[in-house]
């Protein structure tokens, strides 16, 4: 490959942060099964021009593994989306972040579990770290908020969350990582659009569509925005780097997600940057490093 796998993953996970930026401000207007369903509708229509060719002539070899891309598009592409989104609506942005950079831990969990994919002392005390720094952020620099914390509704929607998406990355990996990867990733998008036509008409039902007088030019713009880079450029890069990295060393590299949505959040919100921001930060930099860093004993 052209690209370091470790810059793509970088690069993806700032796409990612991004996007909790973006919906926190574009669900204040677009309900959030709504805003999920009209990210991915335009990320695959500017997907399909450049893929469609190998749609069509393999279109047999992708049916026949209906099951596998149905359960990918779900978690991967519905529900995720779903719930970030619902997220974000109780809460604040660099919270929900924060929650996301449990993800790495229950990714290497679902590793272990279903191809005990191993874990050496090294990413162990990287994870440890990592989960410290972000530890220290959501409490404050203070442990004993730990005692008085409370998760909101956002809050409980962000675990939720955690809990489900780790089977993504991790099926992917060992079902579909050798695809095609662009006419994968339609097809997978394709396949959370159909899920989530249900939930859609719900909730449209019981906003009654009030929300479309209030759209502007700023809201498709955020649209726009969301179809390109955390779908399908994001996607993309952190696919890809699935191929060449192992599941745990790709699943870190979210701990920076909090990271660049801190930085975003104090910039476009007005949210205040705190010392014990900076001290989590580096911790989660540092359990990175580590975990990316190559076991001396393997090579």
């Amino acid at each position: 490959m052209n690209y370091s796998p470790y810059l793509l993953l970088i690069l993806a996970n700032l796409f990612f942060g991004c996007n909790i930026i973006v919906a926190k401000l574009v669900t204040k207007v677009i309900p959030p099964i709504t805003l999920t369903f009209l990210r991915w509708l335009g990320s695959l229509l500017i997907l399909l021009p450049f893929c469609w060719r190998e749609i069509r002539t393999n279109w047999r070899f992708y049916l026949s593994r209906w099951p596998l891309i149905l359960i990918l598009g779900s978690i991967g592409y519905s529900l995720n989306t779903i719930l970030a989104y619902e997220s974000v609506r109780y809460s604040t942005a660099i919270n929900v972040s924060f929650i996301n950079a449990f993800m790495p831990i229950m990714v290497a969990v679902a590793g272990y579990v279903l191809y005990r994919e191993p874990i050496t002392g090294l990413q162990f005390t990287g994870f440890i770290l990592s989960l410290t720094g972000v530890l220290w952020i959501i409490f404050q620099g203070d442990w004993m908020h730990l005692v008085r914390f409370k998760a909101n509704t956002g809050d409980l929607f962000m675990v939720l969350n955690v809990l489900t998406w780790p089977l993504f990355p991790v099926l992917y990996k060992y079902k579909a990582s050798d695809w095609p990867r662009l006419p994968m990733l339609a097809w997978m998008i394709f396949a959370g659009l159909l899920v989530a036509i249900p939930p859609v008409i719900i909730e449209n039902l019981i906003f009654n569509g009030v929300w479309v007088g209030q759209v502007r030019w700023i809201h498709i713009i955020g649209i726009l925005g969301l179809a390109i880079f955390p779908s399908i450029l994001a996607n993309q890069f952190q696919n890809t780097a699935l191929k060449y990295v192992p599941v745990s060393k790709v699943s870190i590299f979210q701990s920076l997600i909090p990271v660049f949505a801190s930085l975003i959040a104090v910039i476009f919100l007005g949210e205040k940057f705190y010392l014990y921001h900076a001290c989590g930060g580096f911790l989660i930099l540092v359990g990175v490093f580590l975990v990316i860093r190559p076991d001396r004993r393997t090579t």
